[in-house]
């Protein structure tokens, strides 16, 4: 079985993740948006 690699970086605009082997060659990436919600009052929030 190959070891691999998962690196997550939860941002506050960004979710990025990607895998990687031992040796460095990247396998998989990802990045979604995770848009800042306001409300009339200027309050921020994040939706999960």
């Amino acid at each position: 079985m190959e070891n691999l690699i998962l690196s997550v970086d939860i941002g506050t605009t960004n979710l990025k993740a990607g895998v990687v082997d031992e040796k460095g060659n990247i396998l998989s990436l990802y990045r979604k948006e995770t848009p800042i919600e306001r409300d009339n009052e200027g309050k921020a929030e994040h939706n999960p």
